[in-house]
């Protein structure tokens, strides 16, 4: 539920003239996943743009682009939202990724099937809607 609330916490923020910076303010710090800095666990609470390439800008986070002006999101923009919760200092855990596609009152969820619908290891299903 941890990977799930700081995902779309982040996703709440998505909106036109919403800033990179903005988006990943909701995100904890270093501390919450048992590290020091960013540099640590960037990979823990990351966005990124998605078109030619996997991974292309807008970066969105707080372990990267330091010194760089906040990007603001603009209408037909995809992108990818990931997060991750384990174990405080653990290398396990659950990594959980939406793409959304920046509309022009908000977003819209492009995963047709969400990880929001777990699978536990032992059986059961899970349905955490976004709101």
């Amino acid at each position: 539920r941890a990977a799930h609330d700081m995902m779309f916490d982040a996703i709440k923020k998505v909106k036109p003239g919403a800033t990179t910076v903005e988006v990943a303010s909701v995100w904890p710090e270093p501390e919450y996943w048992g590290r020091k800095t960013w540099e640590e666990c960037s990979d823990n609470a990351l966005g990124h743009g998605i078109g030619l390439s996997i991974h292309e800008p807008p970066s969105i986070g707080k372990g990267f682009g330091a010194g760089l002006e906040p990007f603001r999101l603009q209408p037909n923009m995809v992108l990818a939202i990931e997060t991750w919760a384990g174990p405080i200092g653990g290398d396990h855990g659950v990594r959980l990724e939406e793409e959304i596609l920046v509309t022009d009152t908000g977003y819209e969820l492009l995963f047709k099937f969400s990880p929001c619908s777990l699978v536990e290891c032992m059986g059961g299903w899970y349905d955490y809607s976004p709101e």
